[in-house]
């Protein structure tokens, strides 16, 4: 995107992994989903994890415009709302902070009624894994 874009500004939005892999293998277990392979499961999920935060931080190592902004961070309050709209350069205009606050309270919901999906072992795998020292450094940058 950098080579064609140039100067652009960039909101990298990341998440937990065990989030990101109960996604994928929830995806992966739903026939009717058409548009996903079924042997895109958690493992997949990790990879493909692990390889979006080297790109981020490379690209922030590279110097470019980007914001890492933690999913779980952002849904949680309205001051992550200011943060982005201070890193573009734009007002944050009074109507947009009350829908978003209408987001976070539909956030809030989701995540009581959101429940665990991943195994024992699932976890374990993802530990072995997942590269949490980068997922730290961006948590750091954030």
């Amino acid at each position: 995107m950098f080579a064609v874009f140039a100067d652009c500004s960039v909101l990298f939005i990341y998440r937990n992994i065990f989030d990101v892999a109960a996604s994928y293998n929830s995806r992966a277990n739903n026939v009717n989903d058409l548009n996903w392979a079924r042997n895109q499961d958690y493992t997949v999920a990790v990879s493909d994890w692990n390889e979006s935060l080297k790109c981020c931080l490379d690209a922030l190592n590279s110097g470019h415009k980007i914001l890492p902004i933690c999913y779980e961070n952002f849904f949680d309050s309205v001051d992550e709302l200011r943060h982005i709209y201070d890193f573009l350069g734009l007002n944050l205009l009074e109507d947009h902070l009350q829908k978003f606050q209408k987001y976070v309270e539909e956030a809030k919901n989701l995540n009581v009624i959101r429940k665990d999906s991943l195994s024992g072992k699932q976890k374990a795998d993802i530990l072995m894994l997942a590269d949490i020292g980068s997922y730290r450094r961006l948590r750091d940058l954030a």
